[in-house]
């Protein structure tokens, strides 16, 4: 036993002395106190699991492996954990041990040792000794001997941790001086290089496989990242890298696939592995000027094991992040200096330049886009124009000058959207068109496209290919090219839109000097001649477009055609065509001009006139003529003859300013001409009232021809309709009710009207004094009818109206026997022809909007302008054979039939209701006298006119909603031309229950009064007045009772 122990202790102190004799790196280490402890035990085998207390795990080596666990695992968990002895005679039997290990490697584990190697107490690694040799049992002597030998042992691990740290503290430092001589010596005008520096800097220091560097741009809150040779910008808050960059912690990730916050993506597409990162924030000052991405740790260089970044790799990362934080943002502010110098020196230079520079609009345009290449220092150069009345782009391609719709292509793009465009590669981009590329064989790599702007709004996109570096490479477009093209657009766009002010100001300059140069010569045109007027805005078209040719086309609407008497180019041959027809005719219609660039892609162009004539039409302007809200004709200019292939825009404002004056010219013309023809009118109404004879020249009015001859057949028709016996009774009493046949969806409701009314006439004894032919009375009436116009209240249906209520009259007056056969038939008539063509506008309006017919009746002496107009069409109507139901009369009954009619339709004018009132009341009160037969009838015509306030209510509020439309209707046109409207007229406040009331009270009464108060008979329909004022009123306050209360201060209450 003492030999055996002196042994022992022999064996004991060589290992000491070899173990404090090497200075080795721990893996030789390891494996020798490995093997001295297997030969010391005489164990099979032998593993050493070193402890580390920073990550907790156990590093543990088998033989040449070495894996990690944690420091919890297993028997030598148990055995670092609690610095205990385990000694286990079958492993088999033991709960702890894992057999899966002999199972996968086929060896068979009987017996265990395992025990602690301490220093100073504490555990620094495990031993565990498998199998004794001889298949026995490990005894209390082994583990004495393993303790006295562990303690060598620990010693030695302790002094070679001790001796790593110290070699490692001394690398670093060795690398931190490195690392700040080269950061301090590196060029802070070459940033890609500095970046590139501390990118390689931090895979050494950290010993990561892969490095990414992610500078903060705190103005655009982006992040610039450098990824080796790629270069990618993306948002402040991106990723990983963006979470470091705002909250400047440090994220450290073991296993990135087991981590949400890591986008696999990136290595799906690449086929790289990442395992564990290590994301720490770069400061200078507290603030991160950039984020460094470490990606897996190598154990052992670059063949090393993939492990987890450790505590102490942070630490170091941080010391050497102070100095990569200073290089960096030195590099940045002295980029930033340097940049904005150079924008400086270059904008001064620009600013002189572009403030001497010509405003020549061809030339401006060419010298801007030169400043732009050199400035940003690109291959190419384009400049687009903005036109945005156009809506197009005006674009300056070196040499050529071509036009584009507003939104073509990618310079469209921006123009649209004040986008920049800034493209890295044109033919990866869809946006980009390669046919250009194709057919000059030129190569667009890059494209920065960028507005022009001036107070807001774009005037030009410039659009810049292919930037070179300095070695004449071509290169991407960067965000400092970007923002120096901004500063250079300020000036840029002040320039251009002075030169486009300046070249309007001499584009009215020259339409002034052309403009008063044609109007003095249309000014100079007499009026009464008016094919020389049309002559003259002719060659002053011409003139002011220079065009090679030009044809005003007049409307005639009469006949809803286009003509032109003086066609230059024709000889004098008149040309006349639909109103629809062709470009002239649509604008006619549309009242819209039209500037056609090439007319044989047009299908509204006729080429066949080309043909006829041997001429080839290159491009059309037409524009209308419009005088008031009318087009009265159009001027149609064909051909530049000063070298420009189209009319402009110039030339569209020159024509329509031009059509404003022609207006004028051509409205005078037609004045003239109406007032000739209105005089001469005048003249035959006079001699027809006079004398009851009409001259045949009436007999052409335009109205009558439009409305053609009423024949046969129709005639027939209304003769045929069945009337009922109760229908024509009902007629003739105060109870017929006009709304029944006018509101009937039945048209033979309506059409039944004429026969209703031919029995009227059949009552007073026309056919049978008369000698009236029936047929003709139908056509008469049916003419009539017709020339009544489709408006609110004075229609046909009002006539029909006034006709059955001077028929009531004529019988409630009858027995004084006052009126003969002739005065009941012409009453009928009158009334008929009472409101003949009444467009629905008072005689107010016609004298205050100056309507041709206001204009001859102040000229007249007159302000009845309706009645005037009125008479006239019903002497005209009655004088044509087909419709003269006078015929029969004696040359002394139809010159009093016709002075009768003109002046009881002259006195249905309601400014002369109060001189015919007080007549009439003169007259009544004068019993010595019977009532004048003249003035009875004008009483009665008059009171026709009135006579809806005296219908039963239904009927009367129906009346009261047509002509209430009618003045909102005259109320809406009166304020459209910015004449006064009235109350009564005005939609907005106008009253229904008012507005009768007032007229009730302030018309009605008074004159229902004086009939009633003259005859009796007549006091029913005073009655009704009377009554529908207190329906008016009963109505009125309904309406006001529905309405909210007020407040005391006017204000409706919820």
């Amino acid at each position: 036993v003492a030999r055996r122990e002196q042994a022992q202790m022999r064996v004991l102190l060589d290992v000491a002395r070899s173990l404090s004799s090497m200075v080795v790196d721990s893996d030789t280490l390891a494996s020798a106190i490995m093997e001295n402890a297997r030969l010391l035990t005489r164990a099979d085998r032998c593993a050493l699991f070193i402890v580390d207390q920073v990550k907790q795990e156990l590093d543990a080596r088998f033989g040449r492996e070495r894996v990690r666990m944690p420091i919890t695992a297993g028997i030598a968990g148990h055995v670092a954990m609690n610095n205990v002895c385990v000694n286990i005679p079958d492993a088999y039997s033991d709960s702890r041990f894992n057999k899966a290990m002999d199972m996968k490697t086929g060896y068979r584990t009987k017996s265990i040792l395992c025990m602690p190697v301490t220093y100073s107490d504490s555990v620094v690694a495990v031993a565990q000794l498998v199998n004794k040799d001889g298949g026995l049992h490990f005894t209390a002597e082994d583990e004495r001997v393993f303790s006295s030998f562990a303690a060598f042992a620990g010693i030695s691990l302790r002094t070679a941790e001790l001796l790593h740290k110290a070699t490692f503290e001394a690398h670093k430092s060795e690398i931190m001086l490195n690392l700040a001589h080269t950061l301090s010596s590196a060029s802070l005008d070459e940033e890609q290089k500095l970046v590139d520096m501390v990118i390689s800097s931090a895979r050494e220091l950290i010993g990561s496989d892969r490095c990414s560097l992610f500078l903060v741009d705190s103005a655009k809150n982006e992040l610039e990242a450098f990824f080796g040779e790629e270069h990618v910008r993306m948002p402040i808050t991106a990723g990983i890298a963006g979470h470091v960059a705002t909250t400047s912690e440090t994220v450290n990730i073991p296993d990135c696939y087991s981590d949400p916050r890591f986008n696999k993506a990136v290595d799906v597409k690449t086929g790289y592995r990442t395992q564990s990162m290590l994301c720490m924030p770069v400061t200078y000052e507290g603030t991160v000027v950039a984020v460094a991405q470490l990606v897996n740790k190598l154990e052992n260089g670059s063949s090393g094991e993939i492990v987890p970044f450790t505590k102490s790799d942070e630490e170091m990362f941080i010391s050497f992040a102070t100095y990569a934080g200073v290089s960096l943002r030195n590099s940045r502010l002295f980029a930033l200096a340097k940049f904005l110098n150079q924008k400086a020196t270059v904008m001064l230079e620009l600013a002189a330049t572009l403030s001497s520079a010509s405003l020549d609009g061809e030339k401006l345009p060419q010298f801007v886009v030169g400043m732009a290449q050199k400035l940003i220092n690109s291959d190419r150069c384009a400049l687009f124009l903005v036109d945005n009345e156009k809506q197009e782009l005006e674009a300056y391609l070196g040499d050529t000058k071509v036009r584009m719709p507003i939104n073509a292509g990618i310079a469209g793009h921006v123009a649209t959207t004040g986008e920049t465009v800034n493209i890295e590669d044109a033919y990866s981009d869809s946006r980009f068109n390669k046919a250009v590329d194709v057919k000059t064989g030129y190569v667009t790599k890059t494209i920065l496209c960028m507005p022009v702007m001036y107070e807001g709004t774009i005037v030009a996109v410039a659009q810049l290919v292919n930037r070179l570096d300095k070695s004449g490479a071509v290169t991407k477009f960067t965000k400092e090219d970007e923002e120096l093209f901004i500063t250079f657009s300020t000036y840029a766009g002040v320039a251009l839109r002075n030169c486009a002010q300046h070249q309007e100001l001499l584009r009215a300059h020259r339409r002034n000097n052309v403009m008063n140069e044609c109007l003095q010569k249309l000014g100079g045109t007499d009026v009464r001649e008016g094919d020389k007027v049309i002559e003259a805005i002719t060659l002053a078209s011409k003139s002011i477009l220079h065009a090679d040719r030009c044809t005003v086309f007049v409307v005639d609407k009469e006949h809803n055609e286009l003509y032109s008497k003086v066609a230059l180019e024709t000889g004098g041959k008149e040309i006349r065509f639909r109103m629809t027809q062709g470009i002239a005719g649509e604008v006619a219609t549309t009242g819209k001009g039209l500037n056609i660039p090439n007319p044989y892609e047009d299908p509204r162009f006729n080429p066949e006139i080309d043909k006829q004539l041997g001429y080839v039409t290159r491009c059309i302007l037409t524009m209308p003529v419009i005088h008031g809200s009318e087009v009265v004709a159009v001027i149609q200019a064909v051909n530049k003859t000063d070298g420009t292939a189209c009319f402009t825009r110039d030339d569209e404002q020159l024509l329509t300013d031009f059509c404003m004056f022609a207006a004028i010219s051509l409205a005078n013309t037609k004045l003239y001409q109406f007032v000739l023809k209105s005089s001469n009118d005048a003249m035959q109404l006079l001699q027809a009232g006079q004398t009851g004879t009409v001259s045949a020249r009436n007999r052409t009015n335009p109205l009558l021809a439009k409305m053609g001859l009423v024949d046969n057949s129709t005639v027939k028709m209304y003769m045929s309709l069945n009337v009922t016996v109760d229908e024509l009774d009902r007629v003739k009493t105060i109870n017929f009710d006009i709304f029944e046949y006018k509101l009937s969806p039945d048209p033979e409701m309506q059409q039944k009207l004429i026969p209703l009314l031919v029995e009227l006439f059949r009552n007073v004894g026309a056919f049978e004094n008369f000698k009236v032919d029936e047929e003709t009375l139908y056509r008469f009436l049916i003419s009539a009818m017709k020339l009544y116009r489709s408006v609110p209240y004075h229609n046909f249906y009002h006539a029909v109206d006034a006709t059955q209520t001077v028929f009531l009259l004529i019988k409630l007056v009858d027995h004084y026997g006052i009126l003969d056969n002739l005065d009941k038939f012409v009453l009928l008539v009158t009334a008929i022809c009472h409101d003949l063509d009444h467009m629905g506008l008072n005689n107010s309006f016609h004298l205050r909007a100056d309507t041709p017919m206001g204009i001859l009746s102040s000229a007249a002496g007159t302000q009845s302008v309706l009645e005037v107009h009125h008479s006239k069409l019903a002497v005209e109507l009655l004088s044509m054979p087909p419709y003269n139901i006078f015929q029969k009369l004696t040359k002394e009954q139809s010159q009093r039939a016709f002075k009768t009619m003109i002046d009881c339709i002259l006195a249905t004018d309601m400014a002369k209701h109060n001189e015919l009132l007080a007549d009439f009341n003169e007259a009544a009160a004068n019993e010595a006298s019977p009532m004048p037969r003249e003035l009875l009838m004008k009483m009665i015509i008059h009171t026709a006119d009135l006579s809806n306030v005296a219908k039963p209510f239904p009927l009367a509020r129906q009346w009261a909603i047509a002509v209430t439309e009618e003045f909102h209707r005259q109320g809406d046109l009166e304020a459209q031309q910015g004449l006064q409207v009235a109350a009564m007229f005005d939609r907005a406040k106008s009253k229904l229950a008012n507005n009768q009331m007032g007229f009730i009270d302030f018309v009605a009464v008074a004159h229902y009064s004086a009939l009633a108060k003259w005859n009796a008979q007549i006091q029913p329909l005073l009655d009704n007045v009377k009554a529908n004022r207190e329906q008016w009123r009963l109505l009125k306050e309904q309406d006001e009772a529905a309405l909210p209360p007020t407040s005391p201060k006017g204000e409706k209450k919820a």
